[in-house]
């Protein structure tokens, strides 16, 4: 009688044994935590089970404390097997162990005679700041993934039916999204766990910087670009009139053209505002447009001082007048 009930917990113990042996001897990185805890839990589940005349057995006590022990281990090697576990995580378990991990045959046993339950506040102090480093690394990561994605939005533009190029549409999301980037980067930045990320992190608070530069300026010069490109475009008698400014916004229209044409094929945010010289590009059609539009508010004020009448009008009713050839249009 006494050798069955024996023989009921060895079947437990040799099932243990057999299920323990094939984790043991799994590499580190085919180890499954949550696999194994289910296992194990219906270890625990049989013994306990069992009548009270096999937990009397001296065999009982040990099969079933050897289960239990390994069970508390798991949420150590749970924690091991964290996703958010780097080289340099590893790196900072090796110093404060004084162990050596390889990973290339790695397996559980090896961790197991290690000891390393001996270092459980060091390893969850180490895992849990690589779980606050993880979320860094995933807001960076979306952050680099949205810049991947914007596009700028474009439209053709027309003079009478005449192909003008083209030009952007209203850019205020895109630049909320900067601001909202940038925003989140510094927050980022003042925690204590961005070191690893520090360099990316300024990295990219450059680089929407930049973009949010680049697209104030851009709209400045669209729409500068849009007046100035219905005088000197659209009235052929008031370019004749000031050829030194018309011939300067030849210039300006010729480079304005070349720049949103490349951005139609290339519409990405980030690529067209890092543009080589594309701020650069920018400032200076924005200096000559203004002095391209200082010359036609001086040409407008020499009309004015001739005709004081004209005074009382504004400039583009005066540039209406200026460039009709009805004399009947000044009345």
């Amino acid at each position: 009688r006494d050798l069955q009930e024996l023989t009921v917990i060895y079947d437990v113990y040799r099932d243990w044994k057999e299920t323990l042996g094939g984790w043991s001897n799994a590499l580190w990185v085919d180890v499954q935590p949550d696999s194994m805890t289910r296992g194990t839990e219906q270890f625990i589940q049989r013994m306990k089970k069992m009548d009270s005349k096999y937990k009397e057995l001296e065999p009982y006590n040990p099969i079933n404390d050897n289960i239990r022990n390994f069970y508390d281990s798991l949420p150590l090697f749970k924690d091991l097997k964290h996703e958010a576990l780097r080289d340099r995580h590893w790196k900072m378990l090796m110093d404060v162990t004084g162990k050596t991990f390889d990973f290339s045959n790695f397996t559980l046993q090896n961790l197991v005679d290690m000891k390393l339950y001996e270092f459980k506040d060091e390893i969850l102090n180490i895992v849990a700041g690589a779980a606050r480093e993880l979320s860094i690394e995933k807001s960076i990561s979306q952050i680099k993934e949205t810049w991947f994605h914007e596009a700028l939005q474009t439209r053709k533009y027309e003079r009478a039916g005449m192909d003008r190029g083209y030009i952007l549409l209203d850019t205020t999301e895109i630049a909320e999204k900067i601001d909202d980037n940038i925003m989140n980067l510094q927050s980022i930045s003042n925690v204590k766990w961005v070191k690893p990320f520090l360099q990316e992190v300024h990295t990219w608070e450059k680089k929407l910087a930049l973009m949010g530069e680049v697209l104030v300026v851009w709209m400045q010069v669209q729409m500068k670009w849009m007046y100035l490109e219905s005088i000197f475009v659209g009235s052929e008698d008031i370019a004749n009139q000031l050829p030194k400014e018309a011939k300067k916004f030849e210039d300006i229209d010729k480079r304005w053209l070349k720049i949103m044409g490349e951005t139609e094929k290339v519409p990405n945010v980030d690529q067209a505002c890092h543009m080589d010289g594309r701020l650069s590009d920018f400032t200076y059609l924005a200096e000559k447009l203004d002095e391209c539009q200082k010359g036609l508010s001086d040409y407008l004020e020499t009309k004015r001082m001739a005709f004081p009448r004209f005074y009382f009008i504004s400039d583009d009713e005066l540039l209406s007048i200026l460039g009709s050839s009805d004399p009947r249009a000044a009345q």
